[in-house]
Protein backbone atom coordinates (compact mmCIF):
# COMPACT_ATOMS: atom_id res chain seq x y z
CA UNK A 1 0.00 0.00 0.00
CA UNK A 2 1.40 3.44 -0.96
CA UNK A 3 0.51 6.57 1.17
CA UNK A 4 1.13 10.41 0.67
CA UNK A 5 1.16 13.09 3.77
CA UNK A 6 0.87 16.45 3.91
CA UNK A 7 2.25 18.97 7.14
CA UNK A 8 -1.41 20.05 7.25
CA UNK A 9 -2.43 16.60 8.07
CA UNK A 10 -0.62 16.10 11.40
CA UNK A 11 0.85 19.77 12.16
CA UNK A 12 -1.65 21.62 14.44
CA UNK A 13 -0.72 24.62 12.84
CA UNK A 14 -2.23 27.33 10.97
CA UNK A 15 -0.93 26.28 7.21
CA UNK A 16 -3.33 25.72 4.51
CA UNK A 17 -1.82 23.26 1.69
CA UNK A 18 -3.42 20.82 -0.26
CA UNK A 19 -2.25 18.23 -2.57
CA UNK A 20 -3.01 16.10 -5.53
CA UNK A 21 -1.09 13.94 -7.61
CA UNK A 22 -1.58 12.77 -11.47
CA UNK A 23 -0.10 9.41 -11.88
CA UNK A 24 -0.76 7.50 -14.56
CA UNK A 25 -2.47 3.85 -14.52
CA UNK A 26 0.08 2.24 -16.06
CA UNK A 27 1.57 0.10 -13.67
CA UNK A 28 4.01 2.85 -12.56
CA UNK A 29 3.63 1.74 -8.79
CA UNK A 30 3.35 -2.03 -9.88
CA UNK A 31 6.70 -1.99 -11.37
CA UNK A 32 8.58 -1.15 -8.06
CA UNK A 33 10.13 -4.41 -5.90
CA UNK A 34 9.75 -4.72 -2.03
CA UNK A 35 12.92 -2.92 -1.73
CA UNK A 36 11.62 0.37 -2.78
CA UNK A 37 10.22 2.29 0.88
CA UNK A 38 9.16 5.56 -1.51
CA UNK A 39 9.18 7.15 -4.55
CA UNK A 40 9.57 10.88 -5.10
CA UNK A 41 7.96 13.09 -7.68
CA UNK A 42 8.96 17.20 -8.62
CA UNK A 43 5.85 19.69 -8.01
CA UNK A 44 4.07 22.73 -9.46
CA UNK A 45 3.39 24.81 -6.51
CA UNK A 46 0.13 26.72 -8.01
CA UNK A 47 -1.03 29.45 -5.86
CA UNK A 48 -4.14 29.06 -3.35
CA UNK A 49 -5.33 32.76 -2.69
CA UNK A 50 -8.44 32.05 -0.33
CA UNK A 51 -9.23 30.00 2.45
CA UNK A 52 -11.91 27.30 2.35
CA UNK A 53 -15.04 28.11 3.87
CA UNK A 54 -16.52 26.81 7.03
CA UNK A 55 -19.56 25.84 5.90
CA UNK A 56 -21.07 24.33 2.45
CA UNK A 57 -24.77 24.41 1.47
CA UNK A 58 -24.70 22.27 -1.63
CA UNK A 59 -22.75 20.20 -4.23
CA UNK A 60 -24.11 22.12 -7.56
CA UNK A 61 -21.87 24.45 -9.42
CA UNK A 62 -22.11 28.36 -8.59
CA UNK A 63 -24.96 30.07 -10.11
CA UNK A 64 -27.79 27.18 -9.74
CA UNK A 65 -28.44 27.68 -6.44
CA UNK A 66 -30.06 31.67 -5.11
CA UNK A 67 -29.22 31.51 -1.86
CA UNK A 68 -27.59 34.11 -0.62
CA UNK A 69 -23.85 33.47 0.00
CA UNK A 70 -24.31 30.52 -0.98
CA UNK A 71 -21.16 27.87 -0.98
CA UNK A 72 -20.71 25.24 -3.01
CA UNK A 73 -18.39 22.03 -2.55
CA UNK A 74 -17.70 21.93 -6.50
CA UNK A 75 -16.84 25.36 -6.33
CA UNK A 76 -14.44 25.00 -3.91
CA UNK A 77 -12.51 21.93 -5.38
CA UNK A 78 -8.89 23.18 -5.23
CA UNK A 79 -7.78 21.77 -8.16
CA UNK A 80 -10.41 23.65 -9.86
CA UNK A 81 -10.54 26.79 -8.53
CA UNK A 82 -6.80 27.26 -8.42
CA UNK A 83 -4.28 27.38 -11.65
CA UNK A 84 -2.09 29.79 -11.13
CA UNK A 85 1.38 27.64 -11.29
CA UNK A 86 4.99 27.82 -10.84
CA UNK A 87 7.30 26.13 -12.98
CA UNK A 88 7.86 22.38 -12.06
CA UNK A 89 10.88 22.01 -9.25
CA UNK A 90 12.43 19.08 -7.00
CA UNK A 91 12.40 21.94 -4.46
CA UNK A 92 10.42 20.71 -1.24
CA UNK A 93 9.62 17.81 -3.25
CA UNK A 94 6.94 15.20 -2.30
CA UNK A 95 6.52 11.13 -2.02
CA UNK A 96 4.41 8.58 -2.05
CA UNK A 97 5.44 5.96 0.61
CA UNK A 98 5.09 2.25 1.59
CA UNK A 99 4.65 3.01 5.66
CA UNK A 100 5.65 -0.64 6.80
CA UNK A 101 9.42 0.28 5.09
CA UNK A 102 9.65 4.02 6.93
CA UNK A 103 11.15 4.60 10.24
CA UNK A 104 10.86 8.26 10.38
CA UNK A 105 9.44 10.91 8.07
CA UNK A 106 10.23 15.05 7.68
CA UNK A 107 6.63 16.80 6.43
CA UNK A 108 6.83 15.06 2.83
CA UNK A 109 9.74 12.98 2.44
CA UNK A 110 11.58 10.12 4.60
CA UNK A 111 14.66 11.14 6.86
CA UNK A 112 15.09 7.42 7.94
CA UNK A 113 14.43 4.15 5.95
CA UNK A 114 14.80 0.88 7.23
CA UNK A 115 17.67 -1.47 6.34
CA UNK A 116 17.58 -2.59 2.90
CA UNK A 117 15.19 -0.21 1.45
CA UNK A 118 15.84 2.58 -1.36
CA UNK A 119 14.39 5.94 -2.77
CA UNK A 120 12.98 6.05 -5.96
CA UNK A 121 12.47 9.20 -8.42
CA UNK A 122 10.02 9.52 -11.41
CA UNK A 123 10.54 12.22 -13.87
CA UNK A 124 8.22 14.93 -14.51
CA UNK A 125 7.54 13.98 -17.97
CA UNK A 126 6.12 10.76 -16.32
CA UNK A 127 3.95 12.39 -12.95
CA UNK A 128 4.22 15.36 -10.92
CA UNK A 129 2.79 16.80 -7.67
CA UNK A 130 0.36 20.00 -8.11
CA UNK A 131 1.22 21.42 -4.25
CA UNK A 132 -1.86 23.90 -3.86
CA UNK A 133 0.17 26.38 -1.26
CA UNK A 134 -1.50 29.43 0.94
CA UNK A 135 -0.54 32.48 -0.33
CA UNK A 136 -1.64 34.14 3.54
CA UNK A 137 1.02 35.80 5.20
CA UNK A 138 1.47 35.46 8.84
CA UNK A 139 1.26 31.92 9.30
CA UNK A 140 3.26 28.87 9.11
CA UNK A 141 4.84 28.65 5.86
CA UNK A 142 4.29 31.71 4.74
CA UNK A 143 6.90 34.12 2.52
CA UNK A 144 7.58 31.31 -0.30
CA UNK A 145 5.96 33.13 -3.12
CA UNK A 146 9.77 35.48 -2.06
CA UNK A 147 11.67 32.04 -3.06
CA UNK A 148 13.52 32.12 -6.81
CA UNK A 149 12.28 28.30 -7.37
CA UNK A 150 8.78 30.11 -7.48
CA UNK A 151 8.84 32.35 -10.13
CA UNK A 152 7.43 32.94 -13.50
CA UNK A 153 3.89 31.95 -12.81
CA UNK A 154 1.65 31.25 -15.36
CA UNK A 155 -2.06 29.32 -15.59
CA UNK A 156 -1.96 25.56 -15.66
CA UNK A 157 -4.98 23.79 -15.65
CA UNK A 158 -5.76 20.48 -14.27
CA UNK A 159 -5.96 18.33 -17.25
CA UNK A 160 -9.88 17.57 -17.78
CA UNK A 161 -10.47 13.91 -17.75
CA UNK A 162 -8.60 13.80 -14.39
CA UNK A 163 -10.23 16.61 -13.05
CA UNK A 164 -13.52 15.93 -13.88
CA UNK A 165 -12.96 11.96 -12.43
CA UNK A 166 -11.33 13.22 -9.54
CA UNK A 167 -14.16 16.02 -8.86
CA UNK A 168 -16.96 12.62 -9.12
CA UNK A 169 -14.79 10.83 -6.49
CA UNK A 170 -14.77 13.86 -3.98
CA UNK A 171 -18.29 14.05 -4.10
CA UNK A 172 -18.84 10.41 -4.01
CA UNK A 173 -16.49 9.86 -0.80
CA UNK A 174 -18.29 13.37 0.93
CA UNK A 175 -21.50 11.48 0.31
CA UNK A 176 -20.43 8.93 1.87
CA UNK A 177 -18.78 10.07 4.87
CA UNK A 178 -21.85 13.00 5.38
CA UNK A 179 -25.22 11.34 4.26
CA UNK A 180 -25.20 9.23 7.27
CA UNK A 181 -27.63 8.92 9.91
CA UNK A 182 -27.08 9.06 13.74
CA UNK A 183 -26.13 5.64 15.52
CA UNK A 184 -27.12 5.81 19.06
CA UNK A 185 -24.94 4.31 21.56
CA UNK A 186 -27.90 2.39 22.64
CA UNK A 187 -28.00 0.49 19.26
CA UNK A 188 -24.64 -0.81 19.54
CA UNK A 189 -24.05 -3.77 20.94
CA UNK A 190 -22.17 -4.58 24.17
CA UNK A 191 -18.81 -5.76 23.06
CA UNK A 192 -17.99 -3.54 20.59
CA UNK A 193 -19.50 -0.14 22.47
CA UNK A 194 -17.33 -1.97 25.59
CA UNK A 195 -14.11 -1.74 23.47
CA UNK A 196 -14.78 1.64 21.71
CA UNK A 197 -17.21 3.44 24.51
CA UNK A 198 -13.88 6.36 25.81
CA UNK A 199 -14.57 7.47 22.19
CA UNK A 200 -18.57 7.92 22.51
CA UNK A 201 -20.62 10.72 24.76
CA UNK A 202 -21.18 9.68 28.46
CA UNK A 203 -24.75 8.33 28.79
CA UNK A 204 -25.75 10.25 31.70
CA UNK A 205 -24.47 13.67 30.28
CA UNK A 206 -23.65 16.13 27.30
CA UNK A 207 -21.00 15.50 25.10
CA UNK A 208 -17.52 17.01 26.34
CA UNK A 209 -18.97 17.02 30.29
CA UNK A 210 -16.97 15.10 32.88
CA UNK A 211 -20.05 12.66 34.76
CA UNK A 212 -19.68 12.74 38.70
CA UNK A 213 -17.96 10.23 40.56
CA UNK A 214 -20.33 7.69 40.72
CA UNK A 215 -22.09 7.65 44.54
CA UNK A 216 -20.11 5.00 46.84
CA UNK A 217 -17.40 5.00 44.42
CA UNK A 218 -13.59 6.10 44.76
CA UNK A 219 -12.64 9.13 42.45
CA UNK A 220 -9.45 9.78 41.05
CA UNK A 221 -7.95 5.96 40.61
CA UNK A 222 -8.00 3.12 38.18
CA UNK A 223 -9.49 1.49 35.81
CA UNK A 224 -11.88 4.59 35.37
CA UNK A 225 -10.06 7.62 37.15
CA UNK A 226 -13.44 9.56 37.48
CA UNK A 227 -13.01 12.62 38.27
CA UNK A 228 -13.40 13.60 42.01
CA UNK A 229 -13.92 17.65 41.24
CA UNK A 230 -16.32 18.92 38.90
CA UNK A 231 -15.77 20.31 35.13
CA UNK A 232 -16.81 23.58 36.34
CA UNK A 233 -15.06 23.68 39.26
CA UNK A 234 -11.52 22.32 37.90
CA UNK A 235 -11.91 24.80 35.08
CA UNK A 236 -12.26 27.95 36.97
CA UNK A 237 -9.08 26.99 38.87
CA UNK A 238 -7.47 25.67 35.56
CA UNK A 239 -8.27 28.74 33.72
CA UNK A 240 -6.96 30.71 36.52
CA UNK A 241 -3.54 28.93 36.07
CA UNK A 242 -3.43 30.29 32.62
CA UNK A 243 -3.79 33.49 33.01
CA UNK A 244 -1.10 33.97 35.86
CA UNK A 245 1.30 32.08 33.20
CA UNK A 246 -0.31 34.70 30.94
CA UNK A 247 -1.17 32.54 28.21
CA UNK A 248 -2.15 34.16 24.79
CA UNK A 249 -6.04 35.20 24.85
CA UNK A 250 -6.32 32.50 22.19
CA UNK A 251 -5.33 29.65 24.73
CA UNK A 252 -6.93 30.57 27.57
CA UNK A 253 -10.18 29.72 25.73
CA UNK A 254 -9.11 26.19 26.15
CA UNK A 255 -8.12 26.38 29.00
CA UNK A 256 -11.16 23.98 30.55
CA UNK A 257 -11.49 20.51 30.81
CA UNK A 258 -14.30 20.01 28.67
CA UNK A 259 -12.46 20.96 25.64
CA UNK A 260 -12.51 18.81 22.76
CA UNK A 261 -10.06 17.70 20.12
CA UNK A 262 -11.47 19.61 17.46
CA UNK A 263 -11.62 22.88 19.37
CA UNK A 264 -7.97 22.54 20.22
CA UNK A 265 -6.90 21.81 16.51
CA UNK A 266 -8.84 24.68 15.22
CA UNK A 267 -7.44 27.21 17.86
CA UNK A 268 -4.10 26.02 16.41
CA UNK A 269 -4.93 26.16 12.72
CA UNK A 270 -6.32 29.92 12.99
CA UNK A 271 -2.86 30.91 14.95
CA UNK A 272 -4.59 31.47 18.81
CA UNK A 273 -2.56 29.20 20.20
CA UNK A 274 0.61 27.64 19.11
CA UNK A 275 2.59 24.78 19.95
CA UNK A 276 5.15 26.40 22.39
CA UNK A 277 2.05 27.23 25.07
CA UNK A 278 1.25 23.85 25.07
CA UNK A 279 4.28 22.78 28.25
CA UNK A 280 2.48 25.97 30.53
CA UNK A 281 -0.87 24.71 29.39
CA UNK A 282 -0.88 21.08 30.43
CA UNK A 283 1.36 22.49 33.65
CA UNK A 284 -1.91 24.23 34.92
CA UNK A 285 -3.72 21.03 33.99
CA UNK A 286 -1.93 18.67 35.44
CA UNK A 287 -1.73 20.76 39.11
CA UNK A 288 1.53 19.66 39.26
CA UNK A 289 0.79 16.44 39.79
CA UNK A 290 2.00 12.69 37.90
CA UNK A 291 -0.72 11.26 36.41
CA UNK A 292 0.97 8.84 34.32
CA UNK A 293 -0.98 5.51 36.21
CA UNK A 294 -3.80 7.06 34.21
CA UNK A 295 -2.01 7.76 31.17
CA UNK A 296 -0.81 3.95 31.10
CA UNK A 297 -4.36 3.11 31.62
CA UNK A 298 -5.74 5.03 28.83
CA UNK A 299 -3.23 3.81 26.56
CA UNK A 300 -1.33 6.87 25.71
CA UNK A 301 2.08 5.63 24.77
CA UNK A 302 0.21 3.01 22.28
CA UNK A 303 -1.99 5.69 20.52
CA UNK A 304 0.77 7.70 20.00
CA UNK A 305 4.64 6.69 21.23
CA UNK A 306 6.54 6.79 24.46
CA UNK A 307 8.35 10.40 23.77
CA UNK A 308 4.20 11.53 24.44
CA UNK A 309 4.17 9.86 28.04
CA UNK A 310 5.96 13.31 29.35
CA UNK A 311 2.62 14.96 28.81
CA UNK A 312 1.40 13.24 31.54
CA UNK A 313 3.99 14.86 34.01
CA UNK A 314 4.57 18.10 32.68
CA UNK A 315 6.38 19.56 35.80
CA UNK A 316 8.73 17.27 36.00
CA UNK A 317 10.42 18.81 32.70
CA UNK A 318 9.95 18.60 28.83
CA UNK A 319 12.23 17.54 26.34
CA UNK A 320 12.63 19.97 23.56
CA UNK A 321 9.53 19.78 21.57
CA UNK A 322 9.66 18.65 18.08
CA UNK A 323 8.27 16.98 15.10
CA UNK A 324 7.82 13.51 16.78
CA UNK A 325 5.57 15.17 19.05
CA UNK A 326 2.96 16.04 16.66
CA UNK A 327 1.16 12.40 17.33
CA UNK A 328 0.67 13.32 20.91
CA UNK A 329 -2.12 16.21 19.73
CA UNK A 330 -4.01 12.58 18.83
CA UNK A 331 -4.09 11.76 22.57
CA UNK A 332 -4.58 15.43 24.55
CA UNK A 333 -8.61 14.35 25.03
CA UNK A 334 -7.05 11.56 27.01
CA UNK A 335 -4.48 13.54 28.42
CA UNK A 336 -7.02 16.19 29.70
CA UNK A 337 -9.24 13.30 31.38
CA UNK A 338 -6.30 12.27 33.52
CA UNK A 339 -5.16 15.44 34.72
CA UNK A 340 -9.17 16.14 35.90
CA UNK A 341 -8.68 12.60 37.80
CA UNK A 342 -5.72 14.04 39.88
CA UNK A 343 -7.17 17.69 40.71
CA UNK A 344 -8.39 18.16 43.85
CA UNK A 345 -9.26 21.27 45.23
Amino acid sequence: MWLTVAVSDYLHQPFDTVHTATIPSNGLLSGYNDTVAEVGFAIRRIQKTEKLPEKYESDEQVGVSFKKNDVTIISEMEFLKYNVSSPVTRGAYKTIYRPEKIAAMYYHWAYQRYPDTVAEYVTSEVALFRHYRTTEKNILGAGWLTDPNYKNFSIVPEETKFAEKLKENVLKKIKYVYDQRVLYCEEIAEIPYEEYKEFAPPKNGPPGMSPPPASGGQCGVGPDFTPCVSNEIASKSLLECCKRKNLPAGCQQLCRYDITQAEIHAAMDRGQCGIFNVAPFLECASQEKDNSECCRHRGIVQKTGPQCEQFCRPTQGLSALGVQHIVCGNAVGDMLHCHHSGVRI
